[in-house]
């Protein structure tokens, strides 16, 4: 196990890295040395705009037994000015990344409109694993992408009864959307300088591995039978 003085988390060959200042709230995320992109958080804010938090500005890292758990904050200072907290928590294990938000505070003198909450992962491939498995019955919530190439998958995982929406698309222009999200009806409003807690933990599991379209069906099940429990 490694700390974020040193810029890097690593259990069990799951290696989160990164440093202040970088775009992603995980700037890599590698398991046994193969590279499975970035992680980050997003907002849809009233209106239908988009915005990434653009810088991570602290790292808080506590180690429990058999896990690491990350307070990953990241900043959007332009059009909205926020500050946004994610909570990661990576085990000894597995690999197997909770992801939760933690915290999204207003940063601006006008009030910020949010409709929903991503969680975004940045794959160096895009590939789809419902190409090759059509017919799954009794799928459970969960989107990934796959490299058919050599096998590697990630993606997230919800327990069946999650508000949470999961689809993993490409646009015809070839533009990939990770869309793993938390949206809501009517904008969750923060005044100036205020920060809003959820209510109700927002949260999913983020798996990966290198097993193919059956690894990621066989792990994915597997999890949100779990996350059920």
């Amino acid at each position: 196990e490694r700390v974020p003085q040193s810029g890097q988390v690593l259990l069990d060959g799951l290696e989160l890295s990164g440093k202040i200042g970088d775009y992603h709230l995980v700037n890599s995320i590698t398991w046994h040395g193969k590279s499975f992109g970035a992680y980050n958080a997003m907002v849809r804010v009233y209106g239908n705009r988009w915005f990434d938090a653009t810088k991570l500005i602290d790292v808080k890292y506590r180690s429990e037994s058999g896990r690491g758990v990350l307070e990953l904050t990241g900043s959007y200072r332009g059009d909205v000015d926020f500050e946004i907290t994610h909570r990661l928590t990576v085990f000894q294990d597995r690999p197997v990344m909770m992801c939760e938000l933690e915290s999204v505070s207003n940063k601006a003198a006008i009030p910020l409109k949010l409709l929903a909450f991503y969680f975004r992962l940045y794959a160096p491939f895009k590939d789809s694993p419902l190409v090759d498995a059509p017919n799954l019955w009794d799928a459970r919530p969960c989107a990934c992408w796959l490299d058919k190439g050599d096998g590697r998958y990630i993606g997230f995982v919800t327990p069946r009864l999650s508000d949470a929406d999961l689809y993993f698309w490409i646009s015809p222009e070839g533009g990939a959307h990770p869309d793993a999200r938390y949206e809501f009806s009517e904008p969750i409003t923060i005044g100036p300088d205020k920060t809003y807690v959820p209510d109700k933990s927002m949260f999913m599991a983020c798996t990966l591995g290198d097993g193919g379209t059956n690894g990621w069906a066989t792990a994915s099940d597997a999890l949100s039978r779990q996350m059920d429990e």
